[in-house]
């Protein structure tokens, strides 16, 4: 089955039901190719710095950085894109208080290694919550093209329908598809969805700018508050920093005295949970 295209056009209703049908779905050219060149021009130094490895996960071919958002304004258009944040309202909103960014990065694959495993962004929380398919959703993930992504260079392999499965089910090699799509365009996918770096059979890497958003509730896979430290974050934009975790979660998680808990880069004289009744503090 392949993975199902639609414009950058396409209402966010008919997205969200393509991706609630089939656990993937590629928004093509979500990002026009002027602005994802110039993107491409804070992370490629950085990447250039880097070994390619990766280990038996990863291929043994691959080049990555994380702290995405700390490389360059630019980035910051990413997940703040209306179409990005429409998607999450609908697929997280429901799930929690608020949403944050979960992982964020840029990976290279290069010539030479294998596939990865498939595997499911939920795996980090195995055994605690396993995959599903009644389950609410509690991750969603973007791949954004940083480079033309093709079955020769090493798209992102996925497993439509796999949303739906039960954990221990594995994927047939002919249910895998691979996220062929232009530079700017996003594959988007569920965290129970399979998914794998693919194999690059060419001579020129493959650029992916990627994050994903987690439910509030849930403990972050990248340490973002490490990744983009406060005095950082405060360069952001506001709904950013928000995404990024300097928010509170509702009225008692994740508070910090002296903090706005709306924006938690912003002091307050007001002192938190003086006059609360019921917490025991």
């Amino acid at each position: 089955m392949p993975i199902q295209s639609v414009e950058r056009t396409a209402a966010p209703d008919d997205i969200l039901a393509t991706l609630e049908r089939d656990g993937v779905v590629i928004i093509r050219e979500l990002i026009d190719r002027a602005t994802m060149q110039a993107m491409m021009g804070r992370v490629a130094p950085r990447l250039a710095e880097r070994k390619t490895g990766g280990g038996e996960f990863f291929g043994y071919r691959k080049r990555s950085i994380g702290a995405l958002f700390s490389h360059g304004p630019e980035l910051s258009q990413l997940p703040l894109n209306p179409v990005v944040q429409a998607l999450a309202d609908k697929v997280l909103g429901p799930n929690c208080n608020t949403y944050q960014l979960h992982a964020t990065g840029a990976i290279q694959v290069w010539g030479g290694g294998h596939n990865q495993p498939l595997h499911r962004e939920l795996d980090a929380y195995t055994p605690f919550i396993q995959p599903k398919p009644d389950d609410p959703e509690y991750i969603l993930f973007f791949m954004f093209a940083g480079s033309g992504f093709s079955a020769e260079n090493g798209a992102t392999r996925l497993v439509p329908g796999s949303h739906r499965w039960p954990a221990d089910r594995r994927a047939a090699e002919e249910e895998v598809a691979q996220a062929v799509m232009p530079q700017g365009s996003a594959v988007v996918w569920l965290g129970k969805t399979l998914h794998g770096l693919g194999t690059n059979t060419t001579d020129t890497p493959r650029t992916g700018l990627f994050f994903s958003f987690s439910v509030g509730w849930l403990r972050q896979e990248e340490n973002q508050y490490l990744a983009v430290p406060v005095e950082r974050a405060k360069a952001l934009p506001e709904r950013l920093q928000q995404l990024l975790g300097y928010q509170a979660h509702g009225t008692f998680l994740g508070w910090v005295d002296g903090r706005e808990s709306e924006l938690q880069t912003r002091e307050t004289p007001l002192e938190m949970f003086e006059d609360v009744e019921g917490v025991g503090y």
